[in-house]
């Protein structure tokens, strides 16, 4: 294990960056001294305070904080995070259709679920954009979002990720209700819907 990250509750919500900083802190302390990432997805949990604050305050009070999983298109706050304290902070890009602009305001890294079965598209983006290839970045970013799109359409993230790594010849099983498992006809129409894009297994 290299590091260890946690979502924030999504039901019982921390109301202000104190009670943030105050439920992740038990969870940093237990893997210490293991790095600690904190995941901000704020569609997902409805959680949308200030990340910069969040950093502020949680540097006193998590000694092993090393970062972000940066899960929104705010990139005004993420460039804050970013250079927050001289860039002491590893922001990573959450969104994967978005890896290109977070790369641009500085993240070093991206964590994303579409990596799984993937990976020579982020590789492309990252390489091209480090060799100043903005036009074959954008390329590589345009294949990304075809990719995003299909699974849009076939349930989300989840569920179309599960199955596009079945196709892929690594089978995870089907997700957990009330996510409805793949019958053999969906599976066919993702497959050729992947193939009209020109991905690749």
């Amino acid at each position: 294990v290299d590091a260890v990250g946690a979502v924030a509750p999504f039901y019982l919500k921390p109301g202000s960056v104190e009670e943030l900083v105050a439920f992740y802190k038990p969870i940093a302390a237990a893997c210490a001294p293991l790095p600690f990432y904190a995941y901000h997805i704020p569609s997902m949990t409805g959680i949308n305070l200030p990340m910069i604050d969040f950093l502020k305050k949680g540097s006193k009070e998590i000694p092993n904080l090393n970062g972000i999983k940066f899960t929104s298109n705010n990139f005004m706050e993420m460039i804050e995070c970013i250079r927050f304290d001289g860039g002491r902070f590893d922001i990573l890009n959450g969104f994967d259709e978005m890896l290109l602009c977070g790369m641009a305001v500085g993240a070093r890294g991206g964590v994303g679920s579409t990596y799984n079965y993937s990976l020579r598209t982020y590789q492309n983006i990252y390489d091209a954009f480090m060799a100043g290839d903005l036009e074959q970045a954008r390329a590589a970013q345009q294949e990304s979002v075809d990719i995003v799109h299909v699974i849009i359409n076939h349930g989300g993230g989840i569920r179309g990720g599960k199955a596009i790594m079945k196709l892929v010849g690594i089978d995870c099983g089907d997700c957990r209700l009330p996510l409805a498992p793949y019958t053999e006809a969906e599976i066919a129409r993702l497959d050729e819907e992947l193939r009209a894009i020109g991905f690749k297994k």
